[in-house]
This record gives C-alpha cells, sequence and structure tokens, in this order.
C-alpha cells in the first residue's frame, strides 16, 4: 500500500513538473516564433501537445528526478514552480490578448511589382471582410480587392515613384502592422 501511494504521488508530481515546464518552454517559442520573428503565423495544438510528451518522457526516464520527487522538500520545490509557471502562463496570455490588436505581415508576393501588379500579402489580425482597411506603400494607398483576417490581396496603383517602399496595412480601427519591404519597378525598365 505504501509502494502505491508513492506511485501516486510521484505520478502526481512528474505531471506537475511536466506542466510547469512545459509553460515556460512552449510560452517563449511561441512568442518568438509568432509574434517576434514572424516565422509561424501560430503554433498547432499539436506541437504544443507533442512538446509537453517529450518533457514528459524526459522526467519519467530520469531515475534521478523520479527518485527525488518522493521527497517532501522536493515536491515542495515542484509545487512552488508549479505555481510560478501558473503565473507566468496567466500574464503571458494577457500579453498574447495585448498583441492580437496588432496586425502582423508574415509574407508577401511578390517581391517587387509595376503599375496595376497584384500584392497578395499574408499575416494576421487583419480585420474580417466586412472590416476591410487599407494598405500602404509608404504613403501611397492601395486598391484593397480582397480582405480576410489572414490574407489580403491589393493592387499597386499608378505611380512615378520607383524603387523601395515600406509596404505595411492599416486596419480599420487604426492600428498599423510591422513595415516590410516591397520594390516598385519602372515598367519601361523591365527586360522580357
Amino acid at each position: 500500500m505504501k509502494k502505491l501511494k508513492l506511485l501516486i504521488t510521484q505520478g502526481l508530481f512528474v505531471a506537475l513538473l511536466s506542466l510547469a515546464l512545459y509553460q515556460p518552454i512552449v510560452l517563449v517559442l511561441e512568442l518568438l516564433t509568432t509574434e517576434f520573428f514572424l516565422l509561424f503565423i501560430r503554433i498547432s495544438t499539436e506541437v504544443k501537445t507533442l512538446v509537453l510528451f517529450l518533457i514528459l518522457l524526459l522526467i519519467v526516464f530520469s531515475k534521478k528526478i523520479i527518485s527525488a520527487l518522493g521527497q517532501a522538500k522536493t515536491q515542495k520545490t515542484v509545487m512552488l514552480v508549479f505555481v510560478f509557471s501558473l503565473v507566468i502562463g496567466f500574464t503571458y496570455h494577457k500579453y498574447w490578448l495585448h498583441l492580437q490588436k496588432y496586425p502582423r505581415i508574415y509574407s508577401k508576393e511578390p517581391d517587387w511589382t509595376i503599375q496595376g501588379s497584384k500584392i497578395v500579402i499574408e499575416g494576421k489580425n487583419f480585420g474580417q471582410a466586412y472590416e476591410i482597411g487599407e494598405v500602404y506603400l509608404d504613403d501611397i494607398k492601395l486598391e484593397s480587392q480582397y480582405w480576410t483576417n489572414y490574407k489580403i490581396i491589393a493592387k499597386q496603383p499608378v505611380t512615378d515613384d520607383y524603387g523601395k517602399h515600406r509596404l505595411y496595412v492599416k486596419r480599420q480601427d487604426g492600428f498599423t502592422s510591422n513595415k516590410i519591404e516591397h520594390i516598385v519597378k519602372n515598367p519601361g525598365e523591365i527586360n522580357d
């Protein structure tokens, strides 16, 4: 009976420790890849579950950790780390909700355009089709032809302002996206 109680206690603390480590690892990974480096629009639930499973496996197969989890001092430390992890999780969630106010451009095609060309912009938080905002190349407003929360197709107007520009999205509520480089070429200088 004593062994069963110890096994249940260790199992509980393995789960708590896994969750405690999961929060900072996954949350930091998600923040860096989706908000700062703009590599992904989001990290899928499957990837997050896989990370949790890997952390759980590492703890379960680490005999030193398992044997230490039977000690009262270690159990208190695990509980403290778990509570700290919950605080980190709630704080991150609040910050993440704040970041969702801002549109983000992750990619656009093509790399350069001439007058009348379409630019496909992909990202997030652009606003729904009934909340169409504006797309700009510096101060040149583009015609929006298609608009969803994740994708915009805009048409470049006629301009004689060639060269590098900063492409960005301004949502209907005034929030502005990150600015990315876009090149406007002179149609007379393009070789067939």
